[in-house]
């Protein structure tokens, strides 16, 4: 029996802060900073290698009139009780104030060991 999951990424559709690769004027390590949005397509091509096509992910801008379909999502944001990124599975939020593949995939692969 094949489940279907759904990842869905919480966040604003700009492009992450810095690089990471360092402070000064010499800018020449950086490529262009990833929006959350292809943090999410990233995401979802590495989940679907492991997981197979049960799996979808899907990105939500949270200044978005779509946020209307996720309440309790825009409840614990407006309590300041979670960071973005927020990672929910199946609708239930999961991991919050980044994005770990690892374990999002370990995540995933839990779900899919009960269920098989």
């Amino acid at each position: 029996m094949t489940r279907e999951i759904e990842v869905t990424i919480f966040g604003v559709n700009a492009p992450a802060g810095g690089c990471g690769c360092g402070s000064g004027s010499n800018s020449a390590c950086c490529g262009p900073a990833k929006s959350l949005k292809d943090e999410a397509a990233d995401l979802e091509k590495v989940l679907q290698e492991k997981s197979g096509p049960g799996l979808r992910t899907k990105f939500v801008d949270v200044f978005s009139q779509e946020m209307s379909g996720f309440p309790e999502i825009g409840a614990l944001l407006q309590e300041g009780k979670v960071r973005l990124p927020l990672v929910a599975i199946n609708g239930q939020p999961r991991f919050h104030g980044g994005i770990s593949r690892r374990m999002i995939a370990g995540a995933v692969e839990q779900l899919l060991k009960d269920v098989g």
